[in-house]
């Protein structure tokens, strides 16, 4: 269908007491707009008090003659009837989670850092290990186009939904006491909206249970309750599980009802009326459908467990859905490698939420550079700041400084943090707009620039600090962010430790154990140079990723990474507003996931602390706390009118005024497995 949201009232409530002897059945139909990062999918439902005491379960696997895996239609059908043994609980609440093949993404492979011992390979090693490389690209393209892949798709968790089953006769609430005598069937056809993070450990099961759960954007669940008919003379609640009749016998008797397209509107979605954000991505949704709408068995075989034979793709297109036809035998067949495909040995993870919508130019995406870790004490510097920009263009670098419309400027330095761990307070801010190159990659360069107001000086009593008259502006390194990898433009985003890199070979006299003044000044000139640049643009143009270009420059000692000091940076889609707000903080504070992905193979040195009693930078140069926002503004001018800045540079875009922050409050998890 092409609705992707109607406003469909909540259906009156029923006038019939539900009774002990009384029964009902759960129909789960659907789920509208799975991830884009979802292939086959499934299904599990279970209906519990609210101190969790089951009364039953439903599991089911994607219809394989649904027309696309975003949009899998499941008709999951499970009765409910009376146990002597165990009575009604009024508080009863359905609860249900959906599971799926995880697609992999380009970026998700394994980065291949420059390792420092192959200068010591001979030629013919060298060559040796470069076959070894080609024949395994080689060997995994040829599995993948085999569909042998299965490890690569692993089963992750979608998100979860609940829904009241029982509502209290009198007030139409959800009874919240098993005291409540005077309770009707919450009857009807239901959409409910689906959350990311389930029940958490010694909460109650009620229908608000994932209130404080982030919603998983756009995607909700279609399901019905049906109170369970009786016998003709009333005695007696019928079970299909008695009763061996074809389909439509079991519809004449209101064991089963079909279910009705959602474009007819028959769905209550008092629920999940849309947020501002959802009303924008909404049409995405459904212009990914028309461009890319894989059948549920078109995924059978990506998925390592087999290919249909002809009969069962004829047979696929011989049945529709809703059509009330049992199942064909052959189609059984297509059934049972779909539930082979999703079974696991292990409990599924949450699905990675930076796959789940590509970004878009409006929205864009956010950065905040938060601080370093691992600066020298030795280094004596008076104020640090960044310039921030995107790559491509990289139009400062390009045109050697001359093009400065481009860049931001981070500045809102806090004094009171360690000298070796200095932090920014600038915060998120939002890129919108930002085209990548022709091969989908696009990056973030945080050019790092050091401020020196002391110096050294000698006199009868020794050596002590002194002001300096003219302050010396000299870049520490840059840092290289990925937004996008080549391929699809996914935003990744997460709490980063970046390696600071500068140009030229390694310098002696920029070791953390080195006792001499470290300038930051590279042995050839700031960077990253254009022909840096370069170097990155043809590696994601012709293998397939920047991080090649990154070891290549390195190798051929273009850069060199700075031993042991990193830049923080936390990235943000545009349109998860809210979410990783937790920075990296003065004092070791901040995040507890950290994303250390791009630091290199030897990155142990980045993990190890310089030993000493902190030392806030306000206090190394002789600054009352009344000074730094003075000071700050001061930094902030030099760094501008030393290179040529515009004070626009400083313009924080933090928020979308067009999005309600308040849809997004409760939903910024910095744990989120990105």
């Amino acid at each position: 269908d092409r609705e992707f949201f109607i406003d469909i009232p909540k259906p009156p409530m029923s006038k019939q007491l539900f009774a002990q002897g009384d029964g009902f059945d759960l129909y789960i139909d659907a789920v509208r707009y799975l991830p884009d990062n979802c292939s086959i999918s499934m299904v599990t439902g279970f209906a519990a008090s609210s101190d969790m005491v089951m009364f039953g379960r439903i599991e089911k696997e994607v219809d394989p003659r649904s027309p696309s895996v975003f949009n899998p239609v499941y008709l999951g059908r499970k009765e409910f009837r009376w146990d002597a043994s165990k009575e009604w609980d009024p508080t009863m609440t359905l609860m249900i989670q959906i599971n799926a093949l995880e697609r992999p993404y380009p970026i998700d492979k394994e980065i291949e850092f420059y390792d420092p011992k192959e200068r010591d390979l001979s030629d013919k090693e060298r060559e040796k290990k470069r076959k070894e490389k080609e024949e395994k690209e080689k060997k995994e393209k040829e599995e993948e186009k085999e569909g042998k892949n299965k490890d690569k798709h692993k089963l992750s968790t979608v998100g979860f939904a609940c829904h009241a089953i029982f509502l209290d006769a009198e007030s139409g609430d959800q009874p919240d006491s098993k005291t409540c005598t005077e309770y009707v069937l919450n009857e009807g056809s239901f959409q409910i909206p689906v959350h990311r993070t389930g029940l958490q450990k010694g909460e109650a099961l009620t229908e608000r249970s994932l209130d404080n759960s982030p919603l998983r954007k756009c995607c909700s669940v279609l399901i019905r309750l049906v109170r369970a008919p009786r016998s003709q003379d009333g005695l007696q609640v019928l079970t299909a599980k008695d009763i061996e009749v074809e389909e439509e016998e079991l519809e004449r008797l209101g064991l089963l009802v079909r279910p009705k397209p959602y474009h007819l509107g028959k769905y209550c979605s008092e629920r999940c009326k849309p947020t501002p954000m959802e009303s924008f991505l909404y049409p995405s949704r459904l212009e990914r459908e028309k461009t890319v709408m894989p059948a549920a068995t078109a995924m059978v075989q990506s998925t390592g467990v087999g290919e249909l034979t002809g009969d069962e793709e004829r047979a696929l297109k011989e049945f529709g859905v809703f059509e009330t036809q049992r199942f064909s035998q052959k189609l059984k067949g297509v059934r049972k490698k779909v539930r082979d495909g999703l079974k696991t040995p292990t409990t599924p993870g949450l699905i990675n939420n930076s796959y789940v919508f590509e970004s878009t130019p409006e929205k864009g995406f956010l950065v905040a550079v938060d601080g370093m870790d691992g600066v020298p004490s030795h280094l004596g510097y008076g104020w640090l700041g960044c310039l921030v920009s995107t790559f491509p263009p990289g139009s400062y670098y390009n045109s050697e400084g001359q093009i400065v419309t481009e860049v931001k400027c981070v500045t809102d330095f806090d004094f009171k943090s360690d000298i070796r761990e200095p932090r920014w307070l600038d915060g998120y801010d939002r890129w919108v707009g930002v085209e990548a190159a022709p091969s989908g990659m696009l990056c973030i360069i945080i050019d790092v620039r050091v401020i020196f107001t002391q110096q050294m000086a000698r006199g009868l009593f020794g050596a002590k600090k002194k002001k300096m008259e003219n302050f010396e502006l000299n870049q520490m390194g840059f840092a290289i962010l990925p937004v996008w990898d080549v391929g699809e433009h996914y935003t990744v985003a997460g709490n980063y430790q970046l390696p600071l890199y500068a140009m030229g070979p390694t310098d002696p006299n920029m070791g953390v154990g080195k006792k001499s003044r470290w300038t930051g000044r590279a042995t050839e000139g700031y960077g990253p140079t254009a022909d840096f640049l370069d170097i990155l643009y043809l590696s994601a143009d012709k293998k397939g990723s920047i991080h090649a270009g990154i070891a290549q420059a390195l190798e051929e000692n273009i850069i060199h990474a700075v031993e042991g000091v990193s830049v923080n940076a936390r990235l943000l889609d545009g349109t998860r507003w809210g979410e990783f707000a937790i920075p990296f903080a003065a004092g070791g504070a901040g995040p507890r996931n950290v994303n250390r992905r791009y630091l290199p193979l030897e990155g142990k040195g980045y993990l190890e602390k310089e030993k000493g009693k902190p030392l806030g930078v306000g206090t190394a140069n002789g600054l009352k706390e009344e000074q730094f926002s003075e000071q700050n503004k001061a930094m902030s001018e030099q760094l501008l009118s030393g290179l040529g800045i515009p004070e626009t540079a400083l313009d924080i875009s933090e928020d979308d005024k067009t999005i309600e922050k308040k849809e997004e409050e409760g939903g910024g998890d910095d744990d989120d497995q990105d």
